[in-house]
């Protein structure tokens, strides 16, 4: 797989077999490639963003209640892939993260705060651009 307009995407294995400073490195590397000056804050977000999803994935641990719900159903137990930092640049947008599965596709925004009516919102607005139908969390 190839990363196209995202920052960083691999398959599922490899995604949990790197380090976090390699998934991080990499998402720095394309953002800079792109011409933009990564702040200290954001690799610490990454840091604990990539962290939590891979010991979300690799464990299915439940520390989470959104993401817990989301990687429980039944339907997306499979992911194949993982793509981070995806640039829609047709719609000015980029998404956290994206899980590709067979015939399956989720989106996951990273929040350190509560979440609110706009944060569905825009997890919805990213469903609906990808073509897909959000479902509520």
């Amino acid at each position: 797989m190839t990363a196209g307009a995202a920052w960083y995407a691999n398959r599922r294995e490899a995604f949990l077999s790197e380090s976090v400073q390699e998934v991080v490195g990499e998402l720095a590397r394309n953002a800079v490639a792109q011409g933009l000056h990564v702040e200290t804050e954001q690799h610490d977000e990454w840091r604990s963003s990539v962290g939590l999803l891979q010991r979300e994935l690799s464990r299915r641990a439940h520390e989470v209640e959104m993401l817990m719900s989301t990687l429980r159903a039944p339907e997306l137990a499979e992911f194949r892939h993982v793509v981070l930092e995806y640039d829609f640049r047709r719609r000015g947008l980029r998404m956290d993260c994206v899980l590709l599965g067979d015939g399956i596709v989720a989106v996951v925004e990273f929040k350190r705060r509560r979440l609110d009516a706009a944060d569905r919102e825009q997890v919805a607005s990213y469903c609906i651009n990808l073509g897909q139908v959000p479902i509520s969390v």
